[in-house]
């Protein structure tokens, strides 16, 4: 009777062992799906997320660097240089063309000079050889000159399309940058929440795999 008695109590105590020992093991598939859990979402984060808002920040500090570079190359009120820019341009073009015409009207009246029946371009006299020679040698003094001043607007004209085309460059650059770092400081927040997250989940994973080593060790 009390060897029956001892192996029922050994027998209950077996079972209780098996059932504790179960009951551990069924924690510690638990625990180690939730810390597998745990890990792949830190891991996701880190990897798609993360290092994503990163890149995008890296990227956007990197052009408002260069807008800020390139805002200083400017005048501050890039519109209103463009349009002096654009008025002086006309003014130049409207010189060439005015100097332009004044050459072509001399070289026309240097050409009526030089035939046979040249009369004086005021009163319309006769003009005797000498006197033609000497109108002829005068406008062709002012066609020089003119063509001087014709030389030195094109000059101008040219020069002054080319800073037209730069401030047109630079400011059609500068507003395509503006809208892509208009966000900037929203994604560089979004990183910063995002990182605080990852932070948190991050320890939660750790002290899941540390609560994991320590429930093994126990089996």
């Amino acid at each position: 009777e009390s060897i029956e008695k001892n192996l029922n109590l050994y027998s209950k105590l077996i079972r209780d062992i098996e059932g504790l020992f179960e009951e551990k093991q069924k924690e510690y598939q638990k625990l180690q799906e939730q810390t597998s859990k745990a890990k792949a979402e830190v891991e996701m984060m880190k990897k798609e997320k993360i290092d994503r808002l990163e890149k995008e920040v890296e990227e956007k500090l990197r052009i408002k660097k260069e807008f800020d570079k390139l805002k200083k190359s400017v005048s501050e009120d890039v519109e209103k240089d463009l349009e002096e820019k654009k008025l002086l341009l006309e003014k130049f073009v409207g010189e060439a063309e005015s100097l332009k015409i004044k050459i072509q009207d001399l070289m026309e009246i240097i050409q009526q000079l030089s035939s046979v029946k040249a009369k004086c371009p005021v009163c319309e006299s006769k003009l005797t050889q000498a006197k033609k020679i000497v109108l002829i040698k005068q406008k062709k003094s002012q066609v020089v000159k003119l063509k001087e001043s014709l030389g030195e607007a094109l000059k101008k004209k040219q020069l002054t399309e080319q800073e037209v085309r730069e401030i047109e460059i630079i400011a059609n650059k500068l507003s395509q940058m503006v809208v892509e770092i208009q966000d900037f400081d929203e994604i560089s927040t979004e990183l910063e929440n995002t990182k605080n997250i990852y932070a948190v989940l991050n320890e939660s994973a750790v002290k899941l795999e540390k609560e994991l080593q320590g429930l093994k060790t126990e089996l």
